[in-house]
């Protein structure tokens, strides 16, 4: 009894101690505030933003987890499981989201319920997820020689900046023009509907849809790119698991095959963007595994997977269908003569998942497939021969040589924003896995049996993008084909593996590869940390720089334009001509943007004459026109084709429209006379 004043003069002394120090904290902060407001605005929306994209991808992963418990699946890396299992997840999460928009529920509130159902799923037996994940991070820069920190250091700085630039406003021009187009419309309307406007709605949207999500949790489009980078992330989660399991080299291989696909400026900007491109990557990771776990299991729960994954990659970008047929043909390739119903069960699954987004094309668009094959709503031979650039592939340039050396000729060409192949890669990616001629013999069995899968996925990938290059512009760009680049990265990867066993005498080839590709890295490096410098990145999220003035600072004359149209009255409808991107176009008004940029070519390719084109948009109550002159002259002075229509846009201006504002050079504003 007589310890007890003792022990509670000893509280009460700790207490007085730690309220002294926290008054003197609060007195101190109270009269610095090293956080503002705004820089405590800044942070607390990027946390969540990235806590809204975690959350849709941890919830995915725990949900594929409880799935994939119907699949031996005891031959996989830790990595392999977090991708399959929430690359798993997110599909059946898009899926989900289609069929409830196309009955009306595309609405924060069923986004709400799905995903706090989907985490009461995971906690209550999907934890072994989450658990993979903290064991994953805990060891993944375990035993790494100097070579292998090195690789590892260069994939965290590209990580890391592009990350910065996920959670900046988007700037990219395809999310301006659709990608986030297509999930605010669907949520300011409720369901998915028709948009003949703009074509791009027509086609499958399976990442939009888990844009939807991201968006409407909390109302912010920054969550959107956010979600993009952690698919990206997921697939080279993926890519490396399976090479650590497989390669002798282990660690060493698997940080080299995530270094070839990081090292290409386009890849960076593309992790850093609300596109969908990193979702091909993704499943063609997870397709590579799970083929190469039905080769080696015959278990037909890993040919539904597949199937499953092929459905989803279709859903995400047309051209993955070329990963079905590289999935065919592997399946041949081991069952053989009993090919038939392995082929079938797979076809199956893919034909399930993709079923929704045929009854979608063909409800809302009048095409299961839009806008190929069976034309549809707003599509004409006109909008093909646009859409498709039919006219600029490289067999029509006059540049068929570079055919027989695709991938050779997209590193040397390949410039972002360029001609024909629109993507720097990097000049690892694409050429090295040629070195596995070289290395071949150097291998061990299991890395020439990886090597040989890879090859045999890859190959009709390869002639796809030859056929598509030769066909169609659009075809040539390497962006089309990012569901290759995990197998690219992969051969790569074991082709240098193999060369670091030649002999060191008398001269090293593996030691001079090692400095050449380090000089690439640090060269890249400098690349991306002089773009991030140049975007502003780091100050936004320091609250250096605005949210307006970061806009202003990076997509220039274009927000001036929308901040013009911001001073317009409500209910105003203004077309653009020349002008694809309408995601900032002012919520009181309407904006017809120009997303083929054909708006007044294909009506006159169609037989209207100038005064009727107008005469039609002034019938649709169009108050305004917004004209990009830059992209208007552009045409005017590299199509010769295209001068005697833009002759006749300046006639028709002149006697419908009268200019109301500009900003000197690149926009114009104009009314029409009626108005």
């Amino acid at each position: 009894m007589q310890r007890l004043p003792q022990t509670l003069l000893r509280v009460l002394r700790a207490l007085l101690v730690l309220i002294a120090l926290l008054a003197l904290l609060i007195a101190y902060y109270w009269v610095h505030k090293p956080l503002d407001l705004a820089l405590a605005g800044a942070i607390g929306g990027m946390a969540l933003d990235l806590a809204s994209a975690a959350l849709i991808v941890g919830v995915a992963g725990g949900v594929g987890r409880i799935v994939m418990t119907r699949v031996d699946d005891t031959m996989l890396s830790r990595g392999e499981r977090i991708a399959l299992e929430a690359g798993l997840g997110l599909s059946l999460l898009s899926v989900g989201v289609l069929i409830a928009g196309l009955i009306g529920l595309f609405t924060p509130p069923v986004f709400w319920i799905a995903v706090l159902s989907m985490a009461a799923l995971s906690v209550w037996r999907g934890r072994g997820w989450f658990t993979d994940c903290r064991d994953l991070v805990g060891g993944l820069f375990n035993g790494l020689d100097r070579w292998t920190i090195l690789l590892a250091a260069f994939c965290a700085l590209i990580l890391s900046t592009t990350l910065l630039r996920a959670l900046a406003p988007p700037t990219a021009w395809d999310a301006l023009t659709y990608h986030l187009v297509e999930p605010t419309r669907y949520l300011a309307d409720g369901r998915i509907t028709a948009q003949p406007d703009n074509p791009f709605f027509g086609m499958a949207q399976g990442t939009e849809m888990l844009f939807g999500v991201a968006i409407g949790l909390f109302g912010r489009v920054t969550a959107a790119a956010p979600l993009h980078w952690l698919i990206g992330v997921l697939s080279l989660i993926g890519l490396g698991g399976l090479i650590a399991r497989v390669a002798e080299a282990g660690k060493t291989a698997a940080w080299l095959a995530v270094t070839l696909i990081l090292s290409g400026f386009s890849v960076w900007l593309l992790f850093g963007q609300a596109y969908v491109d990193l979702a091909p990557l993704l499943y063609g990771t997870l397709i590579l595994i799970a083929l190469v776990c039905w080769q080696q299991t015959r278990r037909t729960s890993w040919l539904i997977l597949t199937g499953i994954l092929l459905g989803m990659a279709v859903s995400t970008k047309y051209t993955a269908a070329a990963l079905g047929v590289s999935a065919v043909l592997y399946v041949i390739r081991y069952a053989r003569a009993k090919a038939a119903l392995p082929i079938a069960i797979m076809a199956g699954a893919a034909f399930v998942v993709f079923a929704p987004w045929l009854v979608k094309g063909a409800l809302l668009y009048g095409n299961p497939i839009y806008p190929y094959v069976f034309g549809g709503v707003a599509w004409d031979i006109q909008r093909t021969r646009q859409f498709n650039l039919v006219d600029s592939t490289l067999l029509s340039d006059g540049n068929a040589w570079k055919l027989p050396i695709l991938p050779i000729a997209a590193t040397v060409f390949g410039a972002e924003n360029g001609t024909q192949f629109s993507f720097t890669m990097g000049p690892w990616l694409l050429t090295l896995p040629l070195l596995l001629i070289l290395s071949w013999r150097t291998l061990e069995p299991n890395e020439r049996t990886l090597a040989k899968d890879a090859l045999l996925i890859g190959a009709p990938l390869l002639i796809f993008w030859g056929i598509a290059a030769a066909t169609s512009g659009i075809g040539i760009q390497t962006r089309l084909v990012t569901m290759a680049f995990p197998l690219f990265a992969l051969c790569g990867s074991l082709a240098l593996t193999g060369m670091s066993r030649w002999p060191t005498k008398p001269l090293s080839v593996y030691f001079i590869l090692q400095a050449m590709l380090v000089l690439s890295l640090l060269l890249e490096s400098f690349e991306v940390l002089q773009t991030s410098a140049r975007l502003q990145t780091a100050e936004y999220a320091l609250a250096l720089v605005s949210h307006d003035d970061f806009l202003s600072n990076t997509l220039g004359t274009y927000i001036g334009a929308m901040h013009e149209l911001d001073t317009l009255p409500a209910g105003s409808r203004v077309r653009f001509l020349w002008e694809p991107r309408g995601f900032y176009c002012p919520p009181h008004i309407t904006c017809i943007a120009d997303s083929l940029i054909d708006a007044w070519t294909d009506p006159l390719a169609n037989g209207q004459t100038p005064d009727q084109i107008m005469e039609t948009w002034s019938g649709q109550n169009d108050g305004y026109v917004l004209l990009f002159d830059t992209g208007y002259q552009f045409s005017m002075s590299e199509d010769v084709r295209f001068r005697a229509q833009g002759l006749a846009l300046q006639s028709a201006i002149a006697r419908w429209l009268t200019p109301v504002w500009t900003d000197g050079y690149s926009y114009t504003l104009y009314r029409f006379n009626y108005f």
